[in-house]
């Protein structure tokens, strides 16, 4: 049985980022460096996909930031048989199951490296987002200049999606 935090990236990273937004965001890429783009089908992703990554920006830092928490085989002891150790058990063993888990996994390192790769993504993401709302023209000619621009967002959400899908699919036993 997924937890929340599970149900919610696997959400995000496989539901949204994956599938719509990467799938939406390399087909506008095929259209951009084609022979003939379609001027309205770049101006459509730009005006109603590319804006998504606002709104789905704060479910990666709520991932990122309770991963710890969300995955620690600690949270065993709410729930049975665990949760009926006496309270003397309960001050020191959760904590010492939990110091184990983080030694013998490479949570922080994850950690760091998804908040490494959301930050990256938010920072060309902004750079996109200026250069699009300077720009003259957002059809044609205007978007084939940012086609480098939009790949690079591409490969750093590709790295950001891989290391969602390195955490741990379930709350590891020790």
């Amino acid at each position: 049985m997924l937890n929340e935090w599970q149900e919610r990236r696997s959400e995000f990273n496989h539901d949204w980022l994956k599938n719509q937004f990467l799938n939406r965001l390399n087909a506008f890429l095929e259209r951009l460096r084609s022979d003939n783009p379609d001027a309205e089908k770049l101006s459509r992703f730009v005006r109603e996909h590319l804006p998504e990554w606002s709104a789905h920006e704060s479910e990666a830092r709520w991932l990122i930031d309770s991963v710890e928490s969300e995955l620690s085989p600690k949270r065993f002891f709410d729930q049975p048989p665990l949760n009926r150790c006496d309270s003397k058990t309960k001050e020191w063993l959760p904590t010492v199951v939990h110091e184990l888990w983080l030694n013998r996994y490479p949570v922080h390192e994850l950690r760091e490296k998804a908040a490494g790769n959301l930050a990256q993504v938010n920072v060309q993401y902004a750079k996109l987002s200026s250069a699009l709302k300077n720009s003259t023209s957002v059809r044609g000619g205007g978007l084939v200049a940012l086609e480098h621009e939009f790949s690079k967002l591409s490969r750093l959400c590709v790295e950001l999606h891989d290391t969602f899908s390195a955490f741990d699919v379930k709350i590891r036993r020790l």
